[in-house]
């Protein structure tokens, strides 16, 4: 292939290449025939120049009048147009105050958000320091409440033992006291019971001889009978009541003896008041006559 290039000023020929063929020579050896050389393509023939441009017909002269009309108006747009340009310059700076206002605001509202967050995070923080110190605080006490009841405990179990010693000793020696005072009363009872036995019987008698002194028989024969009779008594001998405890069997002979211990001014009772009162307060005398 050729290359052509070219201009208005002058135009270069380029010639054709040649173009070759290899051929294997062992192809060749049989017959040995000549070698044909390719002919060169035909040259192209050069592109005609190309035709300049028809000159244009020369504008008609302007008319004055209709070119100051013409720049009448386009001063006048010219004027609206930066009247227009002068407003939507404020129309667009205003704007960009409202913008910036709004972003203003905005970056505050932002700006009180964040310090809102900060001001509960902190209350938050502080609330759970307080709380977990509430909780440290509750957990010592509770801890040196339970080391003060154990140390109580340890305390109260060594008293207990103490006092049980203690009482062991004081039982061991109180059964030892009272084994000699037990020794002691009965000895001092044995003495006692026989010396009250003997004024017992003292004054049982003198009571007995008391009632019979003022006893009045009644018609009949009044021989083998007796009656119990019940006295109760104060501590000076004064009666308070007599009445038949066990009849004898004879009407007027219980109301006789009834009779004989109603009429006794003053009994004869001891003046231990001991044996007064397991004895004498409340007796029961058998009248028996002689």
């Amino acid at each position: 292939f050729a290359l052509l290039s070219w201009d208005t000023e002058q135009q270069a020929v380029v010639p054709p290449s040649i173009r070759a063929v290899i051929v294997d020579s062992a192809l060749l050896q049989p017959q040995a025939q000549p070698v044909e050389v390719e002919k060169p393509a035909p040259q192209p023939k050069p592109p005609e120049p190309p035709k300049p441009p028809p000159k244009p017909p020369e504008p008609p002269k302007p008319d004055p009048e209709e070119v100051r009309k013409k720049a009448e108006e386009a001063r006048v747009a010219a004027e609206r147009a930066e009247e227009k340009a002068r407003q939507e310059a404020i129309a667009l700076k205003k704007k960009k105050e409202e913008e910036k206002r709004k972003a203003e605001e905005k970056r505050k509202a932002e700006q009180k958000r964040l310090a809102e967050e900060k001001r509960k995070a902190e209350e938050k923080r502080k609330a759970e320091e307080k709380r977990k110190a509430e909780e440290k605080r509750k957990a010592e006490e509770k801890r040196l409440a339970e080391e003060q009841r154990l140390r109580e405990e340890v305390e109260r179990r060594r008293l207990e033992k103490q006092k049980a010693e203690e009482q062991q000793l004081a039982q061991k020696a109180a059964a030892m006291e009272q084994a000699l005072l037990a020794e002691m009363n009965a000895q001092a009872n044995a003495e006692a019971q026989a010396r009250a036995l003997t004024l017992q019987e003292k004054h049982t008698d003198l009571i007995t001889r008391q009632i019979q002194s003022v006893w009045l028989q009644p018609p009949g024969d009044s021989r083998g009978l007796q009656v119990d009779l019940q006295l109760r008594l104060l501590p000076d001998g004064t009666l308070l009541e007599a009445k038949v405890s066990e009849s004898s069997g004879n009407a007027a002979f219980d109301r006789s003896a009834l009779n004989a211990a109603n009429a006794v001014d003053r009994y004869a009772v001891p003046s231990d008041s001991a044996l007064f009162n397991r004895v004498f307060r409340q007796i029961i005398i058998r009248f028996k006559p002689q």
